[in-house]
């Protein structure tokens, strides 16, 4: 098999031959800044997050709706939506630095019409996140202030870490207003709180972790609700 610059780990066993074919029409996008589009699902392709954290939001065309959530490295997505007519506005903001490689829609159509092993490839491509939009699903029930210390926790455990060292997340207001669907007025109210009884401190561009516990027991009910889903 002819090499490939980046490590990939694949979401089920597959041929060698249909790894190079799928390969061979791939593309590496390196460096996201916030893209955002009206698009048909079906006018992309499969992507594979090899490294890095990114938002993944989308609206309906004409209302003011929104479902986000966060997506990191090793991690498919695209294949449940490959052949859907849905309209959406999709929007993809970079948390931290990212490698994304692309699979286009016109060579996966024609590999699935001499191949039935690319329907299980895209079958599996699915299942992880389906799950991280399940868990964006059940987030949205709960309360502003859950959803919002949730989600640092969530971008926290998602971070290269070193032991004893407090936690940065580089993250701006705006960004985090659009993973949790908080207004941004809303989100300062809940942050400063957080401040206020020292649990995070805030600068320009970046939030600090100094109580984890504390922030934690504010979402345990959340916590556990995951963790039936994951069982």
């Amino acid at each position: 098999m002819k090499h490939f610059p980046l490590q990939i780990d694949w979401p089920c066993s597959l041929s060698d031959s249909l790894k190079q074919e799928l390969l061979s029409s791939a593309t590496i996008m390196s460096g996201l800044s916030e893209y955002s589009q009206y698009s048909r699902a079906n006018e992309g392709g499969v992507y594979y997050v090899s490294q890095g954290i990114i938002s993944v939001s989308f609206t309906s065309e004409n209302t003011n709706s929104m479902n986000a959530t966060l997506i990191s490295g090793n991690t498919w997505m695209g294949g449940g939506i490959l052949n859907s007519n849905l309209l959406l506005k999709a929007t993809v903001d970079e948390i931290y630095p990212t490698i994304i490689i692309c699979f286009p829609k016109e060579k996966i159509d024609r590999l699935a019409a001499t191949s039935d092993e690319v329907y299980k490839w895209l079958y599996h491509c699915t299942l992880d996140v389906q799950k991280c939009w399940l868990k964006s699903q059940l987030c949205s029930l709960y309360d502003r202030e859950c959803r919002i210390v949730f989600s640092l926790l969530d971008i926290s455990r998602r971070l290269p870490s070193v032991k004893g060292s407090l936690v940065k997340i580089d993250i701006s207001q705006k960004q985090l207003s659009q993973i949790t669907g908080i207004s941004r007025p809303r989100l300062n109210e809940v942050l400063k709180h957080l401040e206020s009884v020292g649990e995070i401190s805030l600068e320009r561009g970046s939030i600090h972790l100094l109580d984890i516990p504390a922030l934690a027991e504010r979402t345990h009910k959340l916590d556990n609700a995951y963790k039936s889903l994951d069982s």
